[in-house]
């Protein structure tokens, strides 16, 4: 066997790239909050998908990892993850992905019933938007 080699922690890089999951987290909950806010307060155009479904419930888990990097660049050292939290956040993210693939279909049936339309995607990507009049399709 060879000797253990210490991981050399750079504490800038592991501070921006943690600033960096932080800040498209809280993007990620924003937009999923917004299209969730429209669905249930039935705006004139709603813009849903799985994916936007999704965010909100994988955000805690990608909370936790950025605040491990900040601790991790803080003590300069590989801190020691706690698997009992971590094992939650991903329970939530993995119920989160069963629940979004489900609601983005009740989301789909519930909008076509009430008499919104679905307008074309350009991507299959991008999120499916339903407007009130096929005149507001872009």
């Amino acid at each position: 066997m060879g000797k253990i080699k210490k991981i050399e922690i750079k504490p800038v890089n592991l501070i921006l790239s943690s600033l960096c999951i932080l800040l498209l987290s809280f993007f990620g909950l924003y937009y999923s909050t917004i299209n969730y806010i429209d669905y249930f307060l039935m705006k004139d155009r709603i813009a849903f998908s799985f994916q936007t479904g999704l965010l909100c419930f994988g955000v805690p888990l990608t909370f936790y990892f950025s605040y491990y990097g900040f601790l991790c660049a803080y003590k300069k050292k590989i801190q020691k993850m706690n698997n009992k939290i971590a094992g939650y956040l991903a329970i939530i993210a993995i119920a989160g992905i069963v629940f979004s693939f489900f609601f983005s279909f009740y989301v789909r049936y519930d909008l076509v019933s009430k008499g919104y339309y679905i307008c074309y995607k350009q991507s299959i990507f991008a999120p499916s938007e339903y407007v009130i009049s096929k005149d507001m399709c872009k």
